[in-house]
């Protein structure tokens, strides 16, 4: 590098654009051979080296990657129904109650069994049967024990019902008749009927009502034969209204009525044919000489306390009767309704003509009456003043 440095020229001795470009030009030559480095001899020819066989690798296996799970739908859950419940059995409706003395004006029903709320009520005694309502008492759903009733002791009778009534209307209002109905379990009124004791004796209401001739009938019937018509069959009846007669009658205690007499002017009994009337006057009931049926009462039987008035009612009344001077024993069965002051009804009994020393009467070859003979009174009495 230092030959190059001495053969330089200097810039001063450029002549011409050209001189300067060709000069430039040798001078890269000239520096070009000077660096070039002489050549190596060749190295001498070394013996093949013995041949070191490189261990094969093992081929690497290339993993596999594992198979990409096929994504498994989550199952549809099968949707589990809701258990079931087994409905609880509702209670049979129930009441139980004994027999007790009225204490304070107050009877006491030792359970009640009640589905909703509802009513214990008690009812009076109606011939038999449940009648007007006395008393009544809440009751709650479920089971009730030891319920105390207040009752109206001047109502209320020695037999009583204590009935279990819904309370369908307006709860906690006592609405019957209307929507607080009876409960009925099997077809039959949840109302047991007990006995009490202890109320206070009624006041006696006792009534005389008089027979209104005008307005009643007395009559028989009986039953002919007429041989001479072929057997036929005729109903015989006669009757008469002169009927006199009164009837004590205790409303409240019918068993201690004083009841009565009563007569029936039998010569003035008429019937479709005048000639059976004149026999029946002069020799059966000969009562051109007997002329009076008496009966005088002495027990009535199942005669209702308290009648309801415009309700008929039925009972008996027991007594002797009197026919041409024989008496014995008859039985009337009575239908009768009270209206304010008047009594209205029928009386019917049946009796043998033998029994009153009455011969039976028969026409020789003509007719013969049957020996049984049906006696009616169809009656209208007013209270007296």
């Amino acid at each position: 590098m230092d030959n190059v440095s001495a053969v330089s020229v200097p810039a001063k001795a450029q002549g011409s654009r050209k001189g300067v470009l060709l000069a430039i030009a040798l001078l890269v030559a000239l520096s070009l051979g000077a660096c070039q480095a002489p050549a190596a001899p060749a190295p001498a020819e070394a013996p093949p080296a013995a041949a070191t066989e490189a261990p094969t690798a093992a081929p690497t296996a290339t993993p596999t990657p594992p198979p990409s799970p096929t994504p498994t739908p989550a199952p549809t859950p099968t949707p589990t129904a809701e258990p079931t419940a087994t409905p609880t059995p509702l209670p049979t409706p129930s009441v139980t109650v004994a027999d007790q003395a009225v204490v304070d004006g107050k009877v006491t029903v030792a359970e009640v069994v009640s589905v909703g709320p509802g009513w214990i009520v008690i009812h009076a005694d109606d011939g038999g049967k449940p009648g007007p309502v006395v008393g009544y008492a809440a009751v709650a759903d479920g089971v009730n024990t030891e319920v105390a009733v207040e009752i109206d002791v001047k109502a209320a009778t020695p037999t009583l019902y204590a009935m279990l009534h819904t309370d369908a209307g307006a709860v906690g209002q006592y609405e019957f008749p209307g929507a607080d109905a009876p409960v009925v379990v099997g077809g039959a009124m949840v109302a047991p009927a007990f006995a009490v004791t202890g109320l206070p004796e009624p006041e006696p209401v006792t009534r005389t009502f008089v027979i209104v001739p005008d307005k009643t009938t007395a009559q028989y019937s009986i039953d002919e034969i007429f041989f001479s018509e072929n057997n036929r069959l005729n109903t015989a009846i006669g009757r008469t209204n002169q009927v006199q007669g009164s009837l004590v009658l205790n409303l409240t205690n019918p068993a201690a009525s004083q009841l009565g007499t009563f007569t029936v002017d039998i010569s003035t009994l008429r019937s479709d044919s005048s000639r059976r009337d004149r026999a029946i006057r002069e020799r059966w009931l000969e009562s051109a000489r007997y002329p009076l049926a008496t009966f005088v009462a002495r027990e009535i039987r199942n005669f209702p306390p308290n009648p309801k008035e415009g309700e008929p009612i039925s009972f008996q009344i027991v007594g002797d009767m009197t026919v041409k001077q024989t008496t014995r024993e008859q039985v009337w069965d009575v239908t009768a309704t009270l209206n304010g002051d008047t009594l209205t009804g029928k009386a019917t009994t049946f009796l043998y003509l033998a029994d009153y020393n009455i011969p039976v009467p028969e026409l020789l070859g003509i007719l013969r009456v049957t020996d049984g003979l049906t006696a009616t009174l169809e009656f209208t009495m007013v209270a007296a003043e």
